[in-house]
């Protein structure tokens, strides 16, 4: 996996748990999955939107990530 697959991956994860954990019915899986989905990209969103143009690692970096959240 690539650096930015996996800052997806984790992303997506902190979402999940976060949705998973609270009084949902756990068969509500592929629901929850969406909405982490979802609530990673606005996440990603945000730290592009309030990245400073000087930096266009962070940039490319986070558009990357941006990239495989929407793969996923």
């Amino acid at each position: 996996m690539t650096p930015a697959e996996n800052k997806a991956r984790e992303i997506f994860n902190r979402h999940y748990m976060v949705l998973f954990d609270s009084d949902s019915d756990k068969g509500e899986e592929i629901q929850v999955s969406l909405l982490a989905k979802k609530c990673a990209i606005v996440t990603v969103q945000e730290v592009l939107m309030s990245t400073p143009a000087m930096f266009p690692i962070i940039i490319g970096y986070y558009g990357s990530v941006l990239l495989e959240l929407e793969k996923m």
